[in-house]
């Protein structure tokens, strides 16, 4: 019998941090699942961490290790759901992890929504040198018919935190022309269309690395989202357009900081000021070098 959920963990070059990240799905109450890892292409002893953990607990794990030359993060996940025997998908990113109630509340969330097709929950953020405290137990469920409008400054969900039925691959798969924000580029796919049952309990913990930080070289090089492509689409959707012209600040913002003006004016040219608060345009119109500056200290305060 197949089971009703596939937990798919891309990794890549993450021996420090996957071994936590199983023993999270281990100690799952829930048990009606399959792991599928797809191993892409790491360069440390992912694999063998991997391995050693399968061999070494004593819960009976229902598993699929995958190797696969480096193709890149989506290219992993769409990997990973074509491997998928469960009816509803999930992800784990292989440095985050799950609270034990996760899945449970996601199969709660499948049964009180039946034709919702995308279950998610609240995640918290950390450090790598701090733990996280337990859960925001906040016992409340929400369907969320305008993703756009409620998550406009910032979506709910993380990519560890959120899954949906294998029915919608392929029609709605990762973007593999892109490396940066491939999380909103499924988004905007999926919430045209799609509503999102939500459990905003914090059940998922997101790691915030705060050693090798991005920089200029790094971000000029990544292939983000292409946002023109739904400009059009926006146009008869006020929310979308308002999520897309936060994300064109939020990328401007870095491309303005670290200098690279070009593409700061690119990406911000089609913003309609309207949907900008006050503080964002302030933002934008300071010259790069305080805006740097103010950036960097953020992050050390954060």
């Amino acid at each position: 019998m197949n089971p009703l959920i596939s937990v798919v963990i891309p990794v890549y070059n993450k021996a420090a941090f996957v071994e936590a990240t199983l023993k999270s799905i281990a100690d799952q109450s829930y048990e009606n699942f399959e792991i599928i890892i797809v191993n892409d292409g790491s360069t440390d002893d992912s694999l063998d961490c991997i391995e050693a953990f399968f061999n070494s607990t004593e819960k009976k794990l229902n598993y699929n290790i995958i190797s696969q030359v480096n193709k890149g993060l989506s290219n992993a996940r769409n990997t990973g759901i074509e491997h998928c025997n469960g009816k509803l998908v999930f992800f784990l990113d292989a440095d985050d992890f799950w609270h034990e109630e996760f899945l449970k509340r996601m199969v709660y969330l499948f049964n009180i929504y039946p034709d919702t097709n995308c279950f998610g929950s609240r995640f918290r953020r950390f450090k790598n040198r701090n733990d996280p405290s337990k859960q925001s137990k906040v016992n409340s469920t929400e369907l969320i018919v305008d993703f756009f409008k409620t998550c406009r400054y910032g979506p709910y969900i993380s990519q560890s935190s959120f899954g949906f039925k294998k029915s919608l691959y392929p029609t709605i798969k990762y973007d593999e022309s892109i490396d940066y924000a491939e999380d909103i580029d499924m988004y905007i796919q999926l919430f045209q269309t799609e509503t999102l049952a939500i459990d905003h309990s914090e059940l998922v913990f997101v790691r915030t690395h705060v050693d090798g930080q991005m920089t200029s070289t790094d971000f000029t090089k990544k292939r983000i989202i292409n946002l023109d492509k739904y400009e059009s689409i926006a146009k008869k959707n006020k929310s979308l357009k308002r999520f897309i012209d936060f994300y064109r600040y939020c990328f401007g913002s870095d491309y303005k900081a670290l200098g690279n003006i070009e593409r700061f004016k690119i990406i911000t040219k089609p913003i309609n000021p309207n949907n900008l608060n006050t503080k964002q345009k302030t933002l934008l119109a300071l010259p790069p070098w305080l805006l740097k500056t103010i950036k960097s200290t953020k992050r050390i305060l954060s």
